[in-house]
């Protein structure tokens, strides 16, 4: 089973981190203050901060929030002026031990690389701002991109080609953009606007068993677009999703002429694991999440449930059977996916909704089928069964049962729990000649 691990970070609170494919990945609540728009008299409440990634880790890109400072970002001046009532945090990565071992072997590249230097889109000259802004695009080697644009810390020098990782290609895919910022109105010379690279709703995945991944980074671009066109930076991370996949296991059986129980125990036969961004947990904080559970895991469940049982004591055949409504029925889906922020598809897939602008994840190949159980479709239909239990023999018959549900890295369950009878029926007769 895959496990979340902890990494010793100096000087602060240990961080749980997650293995995504080559990357691992953490996050980060603490940030470097860059630029804010105080004194402009811009039109937009605008600041820039730029990630200190947990040890061993590296940022992506910088961060811009629609306000001086954020609950756990202090402005650098302090006051309440602008300040945002969210728990501000920033993905970081490192390559993985699966990803180490594939460049060790020569099947892989690094999966990053620093950049060869910076462009500079904008700077904040004559907009009579307190601080010193400066915003840069990275130039990528080769064969990799930036996640994101960098904001220098008050100052118009370049930064450090140190300050992030770009990432290899393949292991990103093209954002969509949401508009963040705006200097209009603050009378600099240049002109600039921000656009947070988000993941794209209408992702029509090819492998199933990849998601997509926002950093929490910005496109810049030095005029005030109403959208641009996508820039070098306009990337997420397109990385393997974390699976667990068991086996239901054969149906029950019928040892003797009691009746069995209402239900066998239930087994986790797919888990998929994702950043705490893509779940809508209205009961925890994003402080908590952050600090309790920046992962969280949606499992599918399965069990069989007894439908009827009959000991027939008497001289002749009798007939066994039931209707059930099987596959998911629509209202309840959608009560279910309001509550949590997942959406189960007419194909049977399970997926992030429109809640959610920092990950898209479409779980076909975990949630349609896994072993020998699966729900062959996501509407629900009746199905009826009818078995024949012999003179003095005991019947009983079984249905496939099957739950999804989010549950946070303490076991606590996210929500509701959504559950339906599957296509999957068995029959066991005692004794059974």
């Amino acid at each position: 089973m895959t496990t979340i691990s902890k990494d010793s970070v100096a000087s602060r609170a240990s961080v749980i981190s997650k293995d995504f494919g080559e990357l691992t990945l953490a996050f980060t609540d603490q940030f470097t203050f860059c630029w804010n728009d105080r004194s402009t008299g811009g039109s937009d409440y605008g600041g820039f901060w730029h990630p200190q990634p947990p040890e061993g880790f590296f940022a992506l890109g910088s961060i811009v929030r629609k306000g001086w400072g954020t609950d756990n970002i202090q402005q650098l001046d302090g006051g309440s002026a602008g300040r945002l009532k969210e728990y501000t945090t920033a993905l970081c990565v490192k390559p993985s031990a699966a990803g180490e071992k594939a460049v060790k072997s020569g099947k892989a590249k690094p999966q990053l690389a620093a950049p060869t230097g910076y462009e500079r889109i904008w700077k904040d000259a004559k907009s009579g701002g307190k601080y010193y802004g400066c915003i840069w695009r990275p130039i990528a080697p080769a064969g990799y991109v930036p996640l994101g644009c960098v904001a220098s810390p008050n100052t118009y020098d370049e930064p450090p080609t140190s300050a992030i990782m770009c990432v290899r290609e393949d292991l990103t895919y093209l954002a969509d953009l949401s508009a963040s910022y705006s200097d209009r109105g603050t009378g600099a010379t240049e002109d600039l606007s921000t656009w947070l690279n988000v993941t794209p709703s209408d992702y029509a995945a090819t492998d199933d068993t990849l998601g997509l991944i926002a950093a929490g980074t910005f496109t810049a671009v030095p005029n005030h677009s109403r959208r641009p066109d996508p820039q070098r930076e306009t990337r997420v991370l397109r990385l393997a999703m974390p699976i667990d996949e068991a086996v239901l296991g054969k149906p029950p059986a019928l040892t003797d002429r009691n009746p069995p129980p209402p239900t066998t125990d239930e087994i986790i036969v797919a888990s998929v694991w994702m950043p705490y961004t893509a779940v809508k947990d209205t009961a925890r904080t994003d402080a908590w999440k952050f600090a309790n559970s920046p992962f969280y895991q949606v499992q599918r469940t399965a069990a069989w449930r007894r439908l009827q049982y009959l000991n027939n004591d008497t001289g002749r055949d009798q007939p066994l059977s039931d209707v059930v409504t099987v596959g998911w029925e629509k209202g309840q889906t959608h009560g279910w996916s309001v509550n949590v922020g997942f959406e189960i598809s007419t194909t049977n897939s399970l997926g992030t909704g429109p809640v959610s602008a920092s990950t898209t994840f479409k779980f076909t190949a975990a949630f349609g089928a896994t072993g020998s159980y699966s729900a062959k479709e996501s509407s629900s239909h009746t199905k009826s069964r009818t078995f024949t239990v012999p003179s003095n023999h005991a019947g009983a018959m079984w249905v496939g049962h099957e739950k999804l549900r989010i549950v946070r890295a303490d076991n606590t369950i996210v929500g509701s729990t959504l559950s339906c009878d599957t296509e999957l029926f068995a029959y066991d007769q005692y004794p059974d000649d």
